[in-house]
């Protein structure tokens, strides 16, 4: 019984350990290209990513980071836009100190991060419209 018990604490400690928030850049701009890209704005979003026995997709995280934040500059922006210079901020939400957590077996099949992204909308070419409300 005190082997089970062991075990569950180092898996439960090892996930903690493994379970980190997710940090990420995406799609930066090289100084030739600052130097000519037209800033028009700043745009941000939020979503929520499960990381399966812990394991980061990074690519999946900043395919979903990149999809939302050009739907938010479509709608505020017009013309031939694209986001760059991508930040992905991860963290676990409060509500995962209650039922979900436990359901998830304190963390030991994988997490739950809540991610703030942001990007800078640059215009490629062209004018631009801004939507202002």
């Amino acid at each position: 019984m005190n082997k089970r018990i062991g075990s569950l604490v180092a898996a439960a400690v090892m996930a903690a350990l493994l379970g980190s928030c997710v940090s990420l850049n995406d799609r930066m701009m090289t100084p030739q290209e600052k130097a000519e890209a037209m800033v028009i704005g700043r745009v941000m979003a939020d979503f929520t990513s499960y990381q399966i026995l812990h394991i980061r997709n990074k690519n999946r995280i900043k395919r979903r980071a990149y999809n939302e934040l050009m739907s938010v500059a479509r709608f505020q922006y017009q013309g031939n836009i694209d986001v760059r210079n991508i930040k992905i901020q991860g963290g676990f939400g409060p509500w995962l100190t209650g039922v979900v957590r436990n359901i998830f077996c304190l963390g030991l099949f994988g997490n739950t991060q809540e991610i703030t992204v942001t990007g800078d909308v640059v215009l490629l070419n062209g004018t631009h419209n801004s939507v202002e409300w």
